[in-house]
């Protein structure tokens, strides 16, 4: 209360919650590997998402969904004690020695959510096929279309 400082009036302080993993249902998708790239021995443990993509090509999708944080020895971040910088979808995850009590960040390492269309596996074959009586192809090895039959078509 304003009353109760010695100046008078309360500073303003912006507060921000980190609730477990599971409180909220996720979106569909798919969870990528986990990823620990940096090790908090210099400035801090830095999981940028730019450098994974890089380092991971074809690994994490481009827009992730959602990101997951954790010790390399499996503990939530809320258990650490740690002061975290960043973490989310657009930058990847930051935490900075210099921001620690303990002056040093936990090892973490990340995983993202990605969109459904990012998980599911291209198909095997480019060749029509035919399928309870139907004839089908993929174009660009993702947009299944359907075909007039044509003797011979392999059948599924």
């Amino acid at each position: 209360k304003n009353s109760d400082q010695r100046k008078g009036r309360c500073s303003d302080y912006k507060v921000r919650f980190l609730c477990p993993i599971d409180f909220c249902t996720p979106p569909p998708g798919c969870w990528t590997d986990w990823f620990d790239r940096d090790n908090p021995s210099g400035k801090g443990d830095f999981e940028i998402l730019r450098k994974l993509h890089k380092e991971n090509p074809g690994k994490i999708c481009n827009n992730p969904l959602q990101i997951q944080v954790l010790t390399t020895g499996g503990q939530p971040v809320s258990s650490t004690g740690d002061i975290i910088d960043t973490s989310d979808t657009e930058i990847g995850f930051i935490c900075k020695n210099s921001d620690q009590k303990k002056g040093r960040c936990s090892d973490y390492k990340v995983r993202f959510l990605c969109p459904t269309d990012f998980c599911a596996p291209p198909p095997a074959h480019n060749r029509p096929f035919q399928l309870n009586g139907k004839c089908f192809t993929f174009v660009e090895m993702k947009y299944l279309i359907e075909l007039p039959c044509v003797r011979n078509a392999p059948s599924k």
